[in-house]
C-alpha cells in the first residue's frame, strides 16, 4: 500500500451509518505526492460519493506558494482542488499544443 495522503485534526468523528467523516480544529492534509498542504478549521469527507468539502477558511500551500480561500471541494484521491473565492498567486500551466 502506498501513502498518498495524511490527515490530522484536534477532533475527528466518523459516522458509520452516514458514511461521513468530520475533522475539525486545525486539520492539517497533506497530499505526499505533490507536496501540498491544506491547512482549514473544518472538513468533510463523504465516503459514498468519495467527495472531500469545506465550508470554512482554507489555506493551501503547494510548491513554495501559498493562496487562500473561502472553501473547498474534491474528490478522491485529493488530487485536484476546486476553491471557492480563491485568493492569492496561482500559477496556471498552459496545455501543450496539439
Amino acid at each position: 500500500m502506498n501513502l498518498k495522503s495524511t490527515i490530522t485534526a484536534e477532533y475527528g468523528i466518523s459516522y458509520e451509518k452516514k458514511k461521513l467523516m468530520e475533522a475539525r480544529n486545525n486539520v492539517v492534509v497533506e497530499n505526499l505526492e505533490k507536496e501540498e498542504k491544506l491547512n482549514t478549521e473544518e472538513l468533510f469527507w463523504d465516503r459514498d460519493k468519495g467527495r472531500i468539502y469545506s465550508n470554512k477558511f482554507v489555506r493551501i500551500t503547494s510548491g513554495g506558494q501559498v493562496y487562500t480561500g473561502d472553501g473547498l471541494t474534491s474528490y478522491q484521491p485529493f488530487d485536484e482542488l476546486e476553491v471557492t473565492n480563491p485568493k492569492g498567486l496561482i500559477e496556471i500551466k498552459e496545455e501543450p499544443a496539439k
